[in-house]
């Protein structure tokens, strides 16, 4: 979940995360994940379907989210991870 000031930082009330079903994430993998979320609306497609995310939202997203620019690495490799997985499911489940 993010902080009061980054949900601020977005203009999301912080109640509106609070008001899903809690999933537990590690602590490790938190900004990984709130990136992702921030990303749902950033997928491209093609005639087959999802291919990933545009990657042109991100620096919008850091800035926003107050990511420091030694961490952005490790959160967009752990992006990628996310964005696999998430195709992989999204591919499967049209078999």
């Amino acid at each position: 979940m993010p902080s009061e000031e980054q949900a601020a930082g977005l203009g999301i009330p912080l109640s509106a995360y609070r008001a899903q079903a809690p999933v537990p994430v590690w602590p490790e993998n938190r900004t990984a994940v709130l990136v992702f979320q921030l990303m749902s609306t950033q997928w491209r497609a093609g005639m087959g379907g999802y291919t990933g995310l545009d990657y042109g939202a991100l620096r919008e997203i850091w800035q926003r989210l107050h990511i420091k620019r030694r961490e952005r690495d490790q959160v967009f490799f752990d992006l990628r991870v996310l964005e696999h997985a998430a195709l992989e499911a999204i591919h499967d489940s049209k078999d």
